[in-house]
């Protein structure tokens, strides 16, 4: 299967080591909450100051990774453009948000009788709104920008090989979020686990057919927009209600987002075939 996305041209070895050591030191520093846990925490009226600190984590990353991929990575393409965003947006956006009104409900049936709590506006804002924005920002930067982008160039010449690597890295995406799992209930893990792979075969199709980075990022934000409920209680843990939902839903968009994915790309394929068919009569008149 061919890639829809990442350029053809060569790419140094030396471009791919760099860019892999950035993928591993965006991902390690973000898990960590390195260098922002250093700082002094930051107490404003009734917003948890951890948030805080993974903003200005999650803000710093994205900016030094951006650079040292632009400076260090010339010929890795992220597609990080503007160029018909407004298309792609219009396209893709609508199911994200489906997608997060659907978790936003299952969110709040599981915490019905359980809001007890009456968040200040900025509290809101930050934790919910800034901070996914970052946090969308960053793992699409380093899962999809990076990891899936040489994932690709590693299967590129392997049968279904973008698939393939939507695969793998939607997996290590999932896996990547158990750290912060480990003292929920095994069945609500396995739930959320499934959410969090599906969401991430949603999120790498939609980047490799959008040939835009912007897509999933935003799409990510918005999905992640969901956990609103979270705000207007003190239960922290996710309602098993709530992550069967999710997990049914995400499973339903995995799926037809490998359908769609495939789809699409025996189009192209098809597609290209015809143009070099045209090209091999054209050539064969020339020379008879």
């Amino acid at each position: 299967m061919s890639d829809l996305t990442v350029d053809k041209k060569n790419i140094p070895k030396r471009e791919i080591i760099i860019a892999i050591i950035i993928m591993l030191f965006l991902a390690a520093l973000d898990l960590t909450i390195l260098p922002a846990i250093l700082f002094n925490e930051i107490e404003v009226l009734d917003i948890n100051p951890i948030y805080f600190s993974l903003i200005i984590n999650q803000w710093f990353l994205i900016i030094v990774g951006l650079l040292l991929i632009k400076f260090l990575c010339p010929n890795l393409v992220l597609n990080l453009e503007k160029t018909n965003l407004g298309k792609a947006l219009k396209k893709y956006l609508p199911v994200s948000i489906i997608i997060s009104l659907i978790a936003g409900s299952a969110y709040y049936l599981g915490f019905l009788n359980k809001y007890d709590y009456n968040p200040t506006f900025l509290k809101v804002f930050i934790e919910m709104f800034v901070y996914n924005l970052s946090v969308g920002f960053l793992e699409e930067l380093y899962v999809r920008g990076l990891l899936l982008n040489l994932l690709v160039l590693a299967l590129i010449n392997k049968k279904n090989g973008t698939l393939k690597a939507i695969l793998i890295s939607s997996i290590i995406f999932s896996l990547g979020h158990i750290p912060g799992m480990l003292n929920s209930d095994f069945l609500i893990v396995i739930m959320r686990l499934i959410w969090i792979l599906m969401l991430g075969v949603y999120f790498g199709v939609i980047y490799k057919t959008s040939n835009n980075l912007w897509v999933p990022i935003i799409s990510h934000a918005i999905i992640n927009f969901s956990g609103l409920a979270f705000s207007f209680t003190t239960e922290s843990e996710f309602p098993l209600v709530s992550v069967i939902i999710l997990a049914a839903t995400s499973l339903v968009l995995g799926l037809l987002s490998i359908y769609y994915f495939i789809k699409k790309d025996k189009s192209l394929e098809l597609i290209e075939s015809n143009k070099n068919n045209k090209i091999g009569y054209k050539n064969d008149w020339i020379k008879r």
